[in-house]
């Protein structure tokens, strides 16, 4: 599940809020980003009902204008110093449903993160809130916490908040659409599907096809394919909560310590 796997890696964020300032390309020197006033262009959606909507005839601002999701990946720099950097505006490119008053916005994103990330000395736990993650259609990936210590993906028909754990997503108070559901934006993803990247420079792939086969997952839902490291998200039926999972909170029960 979400947090399904644990940081390998350092991370490098940064979050600007701004008119898109972005280079036609990324050229081996590092390319400098301005942000300039955000345009302030938020979903002119009701704000008193659950309703759902569709991309992008529904996504539209108070001017009728549409708000298209706007997400460039970069590869920049050379040989160990290369990295990849995300530009989003965090729309998201797909059907969604709101599911409290919080309307999102355009907030732009600029994650850098390193294209040949590297195994540190020992694992390290995911902070429980906060990006985690970018995703493939760039809506950030948070934590599996939501405010209050409670579970974002477990539904609790009697919790504060009953919208955090679904594939498409949910928005914050200051209209940040994010998510917490380890889909990351994809209804039913494959072992096959790149989600997204977490912020050590691992990719992050869809659950693997059967439950047998996590068996070649290493303690962080990981495994090596051709070379390269990847991630595999957890599907909840998969989770056996009567095991040890994280050793400082018992609501960040997402990790499963698979030993391979």
């Amino acid at each position: 599940f979400f947090g399904a796997f644990s940081s390998k890696n350092g991370i490098n964020v940064v979050k600007a809020q701004g008119e898109e300032a972005v280079p036609d390309q990324c050229t081996e020197d590092p390319p400098h980003f301005v942000a300039p006033p955000h345009t302030g262009r938020c979903m002119n959606w009701t704000q008193d009902l659950v309703n759902n909507y569709t991309y992008p005839d529904d996504f539209k601002d108070s001017n009728n204008e549409t708000i298209y999701s706007n997400f460039t990946q970069y590869v920049c720099g050379k040989g160990t110093e290369k990295y990849r950097l995300f530009d989003s505006n965090g729309i998201p490119d797909h059907d969604v449903m709101q599911g409290n008053k919080n309307a999102p916005c355009e907030v732009h994103w600029f994650i850098k993160v390193p294209y040949f990330p590297s195994f540190a000395a020992q694992v390290s736990e995911l902070p429980p809130r906060s990006i985690i993650g970018m995703s493939m259609n760039g809506v950030p990936a948070f934590g599996p916490q939501e405010v209050g210590n409670s579970n974002a993906i477990e539904f609790d028909p009697n919790g504060t908040v009953k919208d955090a754990g679904f594939w498409y997503g949910h928005s914050t108070l200051q209209k940040v659409w994010h998510f917490h559901n380890p889909f990351m934006g994809h209804p039913n993803p494959s072992s096959d599907d790149l989600l997204g990247y977490a912020l050590d420079g691992f990719p992050i792939y869809g659950p693997l096809d059967d439950e047998t086969d996590r068996n070649c997952l290493d303690e962080c839902n990981g495994r090596v394919i051709g070379r390269i490291y990847k991630y595999h998200i957890m599907r909840s039926e998969w989770v056996d909560e009567n095991k040890f999972y994280f050793e400082q909170d018992e609501n960040s029960w997402m990790l499963q310590r698979i030993h391979c």
